[in-house]
């Protein structure tokens, strides 16, 4: 009789262990997607069960009937079923919100991206605050970010024209209506590698500049402000041009090492960081060069002077040295000359070192 109990006792406990393994197996495993829509996990029995399906003819069941073909991969078929459901329920139905969402998402699947944002826009303008927007904000944002990557609209149901400018002007409406959304921190930052991407440093500067200011504590501060350098770096035309964009760099790059000093050693910010110096010197040095190849000789004792005094370590500084050693001892530069309005390299439109007739004081 002893051994029974303990028997029956150890079969109640292994089907009741048995009963938790089949439970939490089938939370981890959940239903495919394709069936997700029509099921909900009961805890109370540790299955998925069938949601009870809308009557057909209704709007409802009709709406149901064509989520079904979405989510089984029938996109085709449940184009013409929510064709249907538009011709016969239309505006004048509660569920019109989510029937435009659902026809854009099928949209989405067939690759009419353009089509797909035109309803999604109108769910935005039309219907704000509800659910079914901010769905609709998200598939938005996500058909803005398929045009950015080089997808053609189609005409006729041919891939032929750049959305480029809907696009960014969707990032934009996201970024400024919707400031407190999680999206609108990250269309900014989009923006920015799109440009990014396509050589627009001064550009996807200003895109990661805007992440730094309007969202101080987001997500991607360490990426936008390193990007935001990399930008201000490469947007440098060389050194017959402003030397603006270096400045900028320098001063980025700094609060980078301030802020994450770790990953900037990691990352070698010190050698960017001299590298600038490198470039901000030689500028410098050409300067003080142009002045003495075109006869102003106190003009350019200043600049090799100046290049001495801010970048002492660069090789512009030793190559100062020698052309300072090299003109005549009375022009040393105790005083800045008095010089054109303007520095050389900052003549616009041209931006190019000025031409000898424009004189110096001081020759």
């Amino acid at each position: 009789m002893m051994k029974a109990g303990v028997w029956r006792a150890a079969s109640r406990w292994i089907a009741g262990l048995a009963g938790m393994t089949v439970c939490a197996v089938a939370v981890a495993n959940p239903p495919s997607t394709a069936r997700a829509e029509r099921l909900r996990f009961d805890a109370d029995h540790g299955a998925w069960v069938e949601i009870p399906a809308a009557a057909p003819g209704t709007a409802e069941g009709d709406l149901a009937v064509a989520r079904s073909m979405f989510t089984d991969g029938k996109h085709r078929n449940a184009r013409g079923a929510m064709r249907r459901w538009h011709k016969q329920y239309g505006e004048s139905s509660d569920l019109y919100p989510d029937a435009l969402l659902l026809s854009a998402q099928i949209d989405k699947a067939l690759r009419d991206y353009y089509v797909a944002g035109q309803l999604l826009d109108q769910i935005i303008e039309d219907y704000p605050g509800i659910a079914t927007a901010r769905e609709a904000l998200v598939e938005i944002f996500n058909v803005a970010e398929v045009f950015l990557s080089g997808v053609r609209r189609k005409v006729w149901g041919i891939p032929l024209l750049r959305a480029d400018d809907w696009a960014l002007d969707v990032l934009d409406r996201i970024s400024t209506e919707y400031t407190k959304d999680p999206l609108a921190e990250l269309a900014v930052k989009t923006k920015g590698d799109y440009y990014y991407g396509r050589g627009d440093f001064s550009l996807a500067e200003l895109e990661y500049a805007r992440v730094l200011q309007d969202f101080p504590a987001s997500r991607y501060r360490q990426y936008s402000m390193r990007r935001a350098a990399d930008s201000a770096v490469a947007s440098f035309n060389g050194i017959l041009f402003d030397d603006a964009p270096l400045v900028e760099a320098e001063e980025r790059f700094r609060q980078y090492v301030s802020e994450y000093p770790g990953v900037a050693e990691q990352e070698g910010v010190s050698l960017q960081l001299q590298d600038i110096r490198e470039k901000r010197a030689s500028k410098e040095f050409e300067v003080g060069d142009y002045y003495q190849r075109t006869g102003h000789l106190k003009a350019a004792a200043f600049y090799y002077q100046s290049v001495l005094t801010h970048w002492p370590e660069t090789v512009a500084a030793r190559r100062s040295e020698g052309a300072i050693a090299a003109l005549p001892p009375t022009l040393a530069p105790d005083q800045p000359p008095t010089l054109p309005e303007g520095r050389p390299e900052l003549q616009e439109p041209a931006r190019q070192f000025p031409g000898k007739e424009e004189g110096v004081d001081g020759k």
